[in-house]
């Protein structure tokens, strides 16, 4: 069965804004953005950045009044700052300390609730022959792991070799390390709750034999368990093409390497089919528990497709539903390198839904068009089976008929923040919850982080937010 979803369109709900309540800290003086880095009994952390040798320390209270302030200023030359997280005791700074060009230093600086005038100091590991002393970091869902990872590659056979360590956040220590190798070129990298990290990667396989055939690609996905042991999975269609996986977990030590597969020899200005595909995997083991493949169309107009249409579908969440079904929020999604920079394109938004066995149920899309702004993309709560999705737009775009939308401008007294609101039948309603003109903080989407479906915390420059969804 197909069906598209209702489209109802409303300037502002007053039982809908009831839903959602916001709370934001008072300004500080300095504007840097305000980054969350945990909480712990009645203080929430935060972060501004000043520079990477200097760093702004904050503690809040519930109600979001600062408690204390404090500053962390790193003297040495070769040492840079990457992040910070709390314990239930400490507040830890990972510092990236460069020794020579084929060892990194990894440090934590660790302060005491009770004393932080009392830093210590140590080397909590190393990372060896990376490019340049580079390192990435990423957290798990919850944040309970942290992932550090550098990289280098072999131009000769393709292959990025990469050193890495999980860190228990909860505790402050070194979960475990290790060495992962792979040919292609990298895409996802993360760490589930339990410490499982995973690189993914593309693979040409087959080179095109026309020129108008694309060549033929796979996905290669190695996981890592806390106890190192590895676990592979190839990703591969014949006659398609996927351009990316996204991995995502839920809350019950499940992963899903999920995507979209197009026909590989679609014409440029067509991309109206696809199949959609998804592994269940748990994440203790690493073995696949379930798959499924489902074709469907919808989520592209249906007429000759311009630039920013065609663009390919990222997943960004999967929710279950009450019914045992799922609802799923993809978004298009496109990196633009050049030679000297690079850019990214966040358009359109589908909600799709799935039966208990992934079979295809209906999907709607909404019209977005994001590029070259300096807030896109979204954050999405799911509560009672509704979506709520916040965004950054143009307020121009509020009254736009079909996808007949403005580009955003990167002028912030001409955008605003909007809800979207998508119920289980798939009709939604679109709003502006305030006009930043008016003075209201705007959130930095991609840094905020959920702390449940109802709580999320939100980063802005010189304050820190919580937004709260109520059922």
């Amino acid at each position: 069965m197909y069906k598209i979803g209702i489209i109802g369109l409303l300037i502002f709900n007053t039982a809908t804004a009831q839903e959602l309540s916001f709370k934001w800290s008072k300004k500080l003086p300095s504007k840097a953005v305000v980054n969350y880095c945990g909480a712990a009994g009645n203080a929430i952390f935060a972060t501004q950045i000043q520079d990477s040798k200097k760093i702004l320390l904050h503690s809040f209270d519930n109600s979001l009044l600062l408690k204390q302030q404090d500053t962390l200023i790193l003297a040495e030359k070769n040492q840079q700052y990457l992040t910070s997280f709390s314990t239930d005791s400490q507040l830890v700074h990972v510092i990236v300390q460069n020794e020579n060009r084929k060892q990194t230093n990894i440090l934590f600086i660790k302060s005491s609730f009770q004393h932080p005038e009392q830093p210590s100091t140590a080397v909590a590991a190393q990372l060896k022959d990376g490019y340049m002393g580079i390192v990435y970091a990423y957290y798990s869902q919850d944040r309970s792991k942290l992932l550090l990872t550098n990289f280098s590659f072999k131009a000769a056979t393709q292959t990025t070799i990469r050193d890495f360590i999980v860190i228990n956040t909860a505790k402050g220590n070194v979960q475990f390390s290790g060495t992962v190798s792979y040919e292609g070129s990298s895409q996802q990298i993360g760490v589930a709750n339990n410490g499982t990290a995973w690189f993914s990667a593309l693979q040409v396989y087959s080179w095109k034999k026309r020129i108008a055939e694309k060549p033929k690609t796979q996905q290669k996905i190695i996981l890592i368990r806390p106890d190192n042991t590895e676990k592979e999975l190839t990703i591969r269609f014949e006659n398609k093409y996927s351009p990316s996986v996204d991995i995502l977990e839920d809350n019950n030590n499940t992963l899903y390497f999920t995507g979209f597969a197009y026909e590989n020899d679609a014409k440029v200005n067509r991309l109206s089919a696809s199949e959609w595909y998804i592994y269940k995997v748990d994440a203790e083991n690493g073995l696949v528990t379930d798959s499924a493949f489902t074709s469907f169309t919808g989520l592209y107009p249906e007429n000759k497709l311009k630039e920013e249409d065609r663009l390919p579908y990222t997943i960004k969440q999967l929710y279950k539903r009450n019914d045992g079904g799922y609802t799923i929020l993809a978004e298009q999604y496109q990196t633009i390198s050049g030679q000297y920079s690079t850019s990214q394109k966040y358009n359109d938004i589908a909600c799709i839904q799935l039966q208990k066995d992934f079979r295809f149920e209906a999907a709607v899309r909404i019209p977005k068009l994001q590029y070259g702004t300096d807030n896109p993309s979204f954050i999405s709560s799911f509560i009672n089976d509704t979506v709520y999705i916040i965004y950054n737009d143009l307020t121009e775009n509020l009254y736009a008929d079909g996808d007949k939308l403005s580009y955003p401008s990167n002028k912030q007294n001409k955008n605003g923040l909007f809800l979207i609101r998508i119920d289980n039948k798939l009709t939604y309603n679109k709003q502006l919850l305030y006009d930043y003109a008016s003075g209201e903080p705007m959130p930095q989407l991609l840094s905020s982080f959920s702390q449940n479906n109802q709580t999320v915390l939100l980063p802005a420059e010189a304050q820190i937010g919580i937004l709260t969804i109520k059922k």
